[in-house]
């Protein structure tokens, strides 16, 4: 052996006469020829020559593909060397390959995913001696190759709960609906995450899924479950009626706990047939120990449908024998009775008020116990003192704490009017009222106007009634009726006399001449504009809500025990609202079927168990009697304490009198709270009377810091006895947050 020079150059010398093979070897080479034989003789042999090559050495690529959520993506190699033969190769779970066995030389990588684009479409990479690393590939999905995700959630709420999607570059939320289902659309070859949220409540989950690269068809999302944030007692029970009466059913909860003032309630639609009917009722979120006694549910069929108890309902009720210790409770059967029919009382008139060619008539509804008699009203008029050669209006019943409106059209202007009305109920008519009058129609004998312009939801379909009213309550002193309304509508009312009122204006689109549901209005809530004249004419523009009902959260401090309570309502507007569902909300039991307060307003006080805070958001599922739902969301606005409370409450009869009080009618005095109340803040005062009965006369102002009982005329009793009265005064701002004052006696 010898080893080659620097130049190549090799000998082997000593070699006796002989035939030789001479054969190079290098690594990493071949050599041309492999081998050579020489012949040795009598001389030294030259030129036995070898050429090398060096043996081609494989590397290899590597890369990463982005923004396919683990799907793999084929990795396609082209180019390379003379003859190289294309390869493909695919990436794993975390987008990764590696192509080997590559010699050195230039390539072109190219991915492909069905339902992917890529940056960049493809690259090159020059092997030379080493291996080498690609360009990162990143994947869009193709917003063509999609598919459905949908998911369910289950457990103590399903509706109104914020889905957010992640994962596989999807962003967005969405919300499921009353079922509890929730649908996304997403590209496919990605995995998602599917993660709840709601106020008041706690969740399992998030729920996942994976949808096949290139796939459209349909994927479920499982794992959401909604467990509420506060524990709280569940009563659950049957209702039948063997009667032929129809309506929807009130079911109504009250317990010792609650002192008397429970909003717990639900609305139940029977099924069956005359002679058989039956139905169910679910009342959640009732406080955990709170019972302090017995429980009463009552259940009354609402059979005029204006969601007011009314003596010719069908009713029923059940008690339990002692407390209830276990929740969830059974409660036992309620069987729903037809009434006896009521002794009809006259209707008593509250006033009558009369506008151009029109008047309003009021009345108070006879009742007893604040339950109304009369499923119906007539009212009759006339030039003569008889009221009988003008005409009659019937219209329905609208519950006792409503009273009586009706709209009296076609009348003459200039000529003075008689008026009476009479109650009807299960066949029979009660006797006649007084006769109220004479009443002049026309305008009011004011010197001054007030004019604005009404905008509406949409064209009214019926008459317009302005009219105008004393903000310390009462009915309206002047109006003026407009016979053929448009979505906007000026309108000038004249005779006004110096003083504040409040503007409100009724569309009466069903035609009906008396206030109900589908009638475009402003008289619930705090949304009738305030207008002041004093020695000249005044402009007042009043919109009329667009909304189904009017929603709003107020807080009330009570001074009298130094707590915090929520105070939601849900008051009619175009429709009338049957049910509501507090759903969702911090620092109270959810859900919490509280009902409507049937009769009393659409209201429900519910307890707290520290102080609320501004901008908390509370969800409210409103029912409506057309049988449409619609979740809707409303937000505290102010909070108060103890400085913000009235004080110093005494009562007086020192011969003070309002018009038609006796001089020994008491007069209730307070002072202002030591901080007022943000903004424009009014007083009301709430009277309970020893023998039973309640007084609220709201909407007195700031200034006013004493009232005498029966101010308004519409207190019950009428009069009041010294001993054992109770009374307080609340401060209440323009939002309805209140602060209440410890309680007064006399």
């Amino acid at each position: 052996t010898a080893t080659s020079s620097t130049g190549g150059a090799y000998s082997v010398g000593s070699l006796p006469a002989a035939t030789y093979t001479v054969t190079p070897t290098l690594s990493g080479y071949t050599f041309s020829p492999a081998s050579s034989s020489v012949s040795v003789t009598t001389a030294n042999v030259t030129g036995v020559n070898f050429t090398p090559t060096v043996v081609p050495v494989p590397h290899s690529i590597s890369g990463t593909v982005t923004g396919v959520g683990g799907a793999a993506v084929t990795i396609t190699v082209t180019g390379g060397p003379s003859g190289f033969t294309p390869v493909t190769t695919t990436t794993n779970s975390s987008g990764a390959y590696t192509v080997s066995g590559l010699l050195d030389g230039t390539y072109t990588l190219t991915p492909s995913l069905t339902g992917y684009t890529f940056s960049p479409v493809s690259t090159s990479v020059t092997l030379s001696g080493a291996n080498a690393t690609a360009t990162t590939f990143a994947g869009t999905a193709n917003a063509s190759v999609q598919a459905t995700v949908n998911g369910t959630v289950s457990g103590d709420w399903v509706e109104g709960v914020t889905i957010t999607v992640s994962g596989g570059g999807a962003s967005g939320s969405t919300t499921t609906n009353a079922s509890g289902q929730y649908s996304f659309t997403l590209a496919s070859g990605q995995s998602y995450t599917f993660t709840p949220s709601l106020s008041g409540y706690t969740f399992s989950g998030p729920a996942t899924a994976t949808i096949t690269a290139g796939s459209s068809s349909p994927v479920t999302a499982t794992g959401i479950t909604a467990t509420s944030a506060i524990a709280s007692d569940t009563i659950t029970g049957t209702l039948s009626y063997a009667g032929s009466k129809t309506g929807p059913v009130y079911v109504r909860l009250s317990y010792a706990g609650c002192g008397g003032g429970c909003p717990e309630g639900t609305v139940v639609n029977l099924t069956g047939s005359p002679g058989s009917y039956s139905g169910s009722y679910t009342l959640r979120g009732i406080p955990n120990n709170s019972y302090g006694g017995n429980v009463t549910i009552t259940a009354e069929m609402d059979t005029l449908g204006n969601g007011q108890p009314n003596a010719s309902n069908p009713s029923g009720s059940w008690s339990s024998a002692s407390p209830i210790t276990a929740s969830p409770t059974t409660a036992g059967a309620i069987t729903l009775t037809d009434p006896a029919a009521p002794t009809l009382s006259a209707p008593v008139w509250n006033g009558v008020v009369g506008g151009n060619t029109s008047a309003i008539a009021f009345f108070q509804s006879p009742n007893t116990n604040g339950v109304e008699l009369a499923t119906g009203y007539t009212v009759s008029w006339g030039t003569d003192t008889a009221a009988t050669n003008g005409g009659t209006l019937s219209i329905p019943a609208e519950g006792a704490n409503n009273g009586g409106a009706a709209f009296v059209e076609g009348l003459t202007d200039g000529s003075a009017y008689y008026f009476k009305v009479t109650a009807t109920a299960s066949g029979s008519t009660s006797a006649t009222s007084t006769i109220y009058g004479p009443v002049t129609i026309g305008a009011a004998t004011g010197s001054y106007t007030i004019s604005g312009t009404i905008t509406s939801p949409s064209t009214p379909t019926g008459p317009m009634f302005v009219a105008i009213g004393q903000n310390n309550g009462g009915g309206p002193i002047a109006f003026t009726y407009i016979a053929s309304p448009s979505a906007s509508q000026s309108y000038t009312l004249a005779g006004v006399p110096n003083g504040t009122y409040s503007v409100y204006a009724i569309a009466d689109n069903n035609n009906d001449q008396t206030i109900d549901a589908g009638d475009f209005g402003n008289t619930n809530g705090n949304i009738a504009p305030s207008v002041t004249v004093s020695g000249a004419n005044a402009t007042a523009n009043v919109t009329l809500p667009t909304s189904s009902s009017a929603t709003s959260v107020g807080t009330n401090y009570s001074a009298q025990y130094s707590n915090y309570a929520l105070l939601f309502n849900a008051l009619n507007n175009i429709k009338r609202v049957e049910s509501v569902i507090l759903y969702s909300g911090p620092n109270v039991a959810v859900p919490y079927d509280m009902g409507d307060s049937f009769g009393t307003g659409n209201q429900a006080w519910v307890g707290l168990p520290g102080t609320p805070i501004v901008g908390d958001a509370y969800g409210l599922k409103v029912c409506y009697s057309d049988s449409t739902c619609e979740l809707k969301s409303v937000s505290v606005t102010g909070v108060y304490g103890p400085s913000n409370a009235p004080t110093s409450l005494t009562t007086s009869t020192n011969g003070t009198t309002y018009p038609g009080a006796s001089a020994s009618t008491p007069e209730f005095i307070w002072a202002a709270p030591s901080t007022a109340l943000n903004g424009t803040f009014t007083y009301s005062i709430n009277v309970s009377p020893s023998g039973g009965g309640n007084w609220w006369d709201g909407n007195m102002p700031s200034s006013q810091l004493s009232v005498l009982y029966n101010a308004n005329g519409m207190a019950n009793p009428s009069t009041l006895t010294a001993g054992g009265n109770t009374w307080f005064i609340t401060a209440v701002d323009s939002n309805g947050n209140q602060c209440q004052s410890v309680n007064g006696s006399y």
